[in-house]
């Protein structure tokens, strides 16, 4: 699985994009920033995008995650 995966991506179009392509399981994304503090959360089913325009350039910790998966990324935002 990709539990634990990390992957490494710039957010120049200040907007994230995520496909689950599981329409029936509820997810959930939280935003952290480098001190550790979730700065958003939302929940969806498939697909979200998730806009970045109100947050400051920095580097942030994104965690998608249902009952069973949990991934996690790190964004630039530039």
């Amino acid at each position: 699985g990709r539990e634990g995966f990390y992957s490494f991506f710039w957010a120049r179009s200040n907007k994230i994009n995520i496909n689950t392509n599981n329409s029936t399981t509820k997810w959930h994304v939280d935003i952290y920033n480098t001190s550790g503090f979730i700065i958003r959360q939302e929940s969806f089913k498939n697909t979200t995008t998730i806009s970045l325009k109100a947050l400051k350039p920095s580097l942030y910790f994104i965690h998608v995650y249902n009952k069973d998966l949990f991934f996690r990324e790190k964004v630039v935002k530039l």
